[in-house]
């Protein structure tokens, strides 16, 4: 369960680590918007992810994987 995470993560390289089981591909999917957040609401680029349509969500994704 994930709560209260806040993250301002521009210009910055962040490492998600955790137990088996503890969320990290739960919170990659919900930051791609492969996935719905239970409850609550996700931001990138001050934009709700959830009020976005798939182009949109595309704009907010980095062009590149590092």
């Amino acid at each position: 369960m994930l709560a209260d995470l806040n993250r301002d993560p521009a210009a910055q390289v962040i490492g998600i680590v955790g137990p088996s089981g503890g969320g990290k591909s739960t919170l990659v999917q919900l930051l791609l918007g492969l996935r719905r957040p239970d409850s609550g609401d996700i931001y990138a680029a001050d934009r709700s992810l959830s009020r976005c349509r798939a182009e949109g969500r595309k704009a907010v994704r980095p062009r590149r994987a590092s």
